[in-house]
């Protein structure tokens, strides 16, 4: 016996309302390999059915003239992918000699359907359905690669609102940070050096946000990327981050790496790191909230530099750290010039789920 497993559907449905038809139509196939399960009334099949099945197996004995027009019907409102093979068992002398037997002959001329004489020769039936079977396994593949291929067209679409979405939101910041560098900047080539480096940071999170296929990042990895430039060598750094695991919006990941840039480049210039045993810690953590949000707290504390003096006037990155901060994260930021160092405390709303339980330490 020649197995014949059928892989996508979910079996042949035999209808046949007079004595043993369907099972003996059933045993038969059964021993050819196939799955096959029988009902004497039409009301065994439903259209949800139809699109699952492998084949379908009528006798005339059921093909009243409303069954008729309903399984034409059926057949007809198929989605674009199926052709369910029926085949329907028929006397060839009834179906000459009367209406019924012309109705059925002309059912039998729908795609799909195939006529088979009774009284059943056992070889011809199997090689029919197996043949019927074979083609509706093909339409079970062409079905799953059009719904991969809609699947990907979707993904598709949604990237490219994404990356739409995203390459304004970069394009007005930058003509923000242009306007502002160029506006204060007391020389051209300062001003060029200022606005080149924060394109670097705001390169670097799109970097990161490339890298992951997704409209979001790693919090941690985010810090490196911003950090690493303003390390002292490959076996020590003067920043020590811990933090835990935690993702950040697109959006977000932008305004961090401007923020920590900022505070960085701020540092290199007139805090911790412009003198040698400058330290730079940087924390964060998560806060759950009674109502199901969460908060992130990042805090930035800077020891071992100069004498901090708080200026008379804050500068551009002061303003785009405690003012851009606090509105694209939609909550606060603070920096206070403490005399052993500055200190910048971060609140922001979070509002995806949280990824894992980890800690992150270097």
């Amino acid at each position: 016996m020649e197995a014949d497993p059928m892989q996508g559907g979910d079996t042949i449905l035999v209808l046949a309302p007079l004595g043993r038809d369907a099972d003996v139509a059933c045993a038969i196939l059964g021993q050819a390999g196939f799955s096959c399960r029988s009902s004497r009334e039409f009301s065994g099949l439903n259209v949800e059915d139809a699109k699952r099945l492998t084949a379908l197996v009528v006798t005339e004995e059921l093909l009243s003239t409303p069954v008729l027009a309903t399984l034409a019907t059926m057949l007809s409102a198929q989605p674009h992918w199926s052709n369910l093979p029926v085949v329907v068992l028929a006397y060839p002398e009834r179906r000459a000699a009367s209406k019924h037997g012309q109705d059925i002959a002309a059912f039998a001329a729908l795609p799909g359907v195939v006529l088979l004489a009774r009284p059943l020769d056992v070889a011809s039936f199997v090689s029919v359905v197996r043949s019927a079977t074979l083609a509706r396994q093909r339409q079970f593949e062409l079905r799953d690669q059009l719904r991969a291929r809609e699947r990907a067209e979707a993904q598709s679409r949604m990237l490219a609102e994404e990356m739409k979405h995203r390459v304004k939101n970069v394009l007005s910041l930058a003509t923000s940070i242009a306007s502002q560098t160029f506006r204060r900047a007391e020389t051209l080539e300062g001003a060029l050096e200022a606005y080149s480096a924060r394109l670097g940071a705001m390169s670097r999170a799109q970097d990161l946000l490339t890298a992951s296929g997704e409209d979001n990042a790693d919090l941690g990895e985010l810090v490196d990327q911003v950090l690493t430039p303003y390390g002292s060598g490959e076996n020590w750094t003067p920043f020590d981050v811990e933090g835990d695991d935690v993702r950040i919006t697109a959006r977000m990941a932008t305004t961090f790496s401007m923020a920590l840039h900022e505070l960085a480049t701020n540092a290199t210039k007139y805090g911790a790191l412009s003198v040698p045993g400058g330290r730079v810690a940087i924390r964060w953590q998560q806060e759950e909230k009674p109502s199901g949000f969460r908060l992130l707290h990042l805090h930035w504390k800077e020891t071992g530099g100069p004498l901090v003096v708080s200026p008379e006037k804050r500068g551009f990155g002061s303003q785009l750290v405690e003012c851009a901060l606090a509105y694209d994260l939609g909550g606060t930021a603070r920096i206070d010039f403490e005399p052993e160092g500055i200190v910048c405390t971060i609140c922001a709303m979070l509002s995806k789920p949280k990824q894992s339980s980890g800690k992150r330490t270097d």
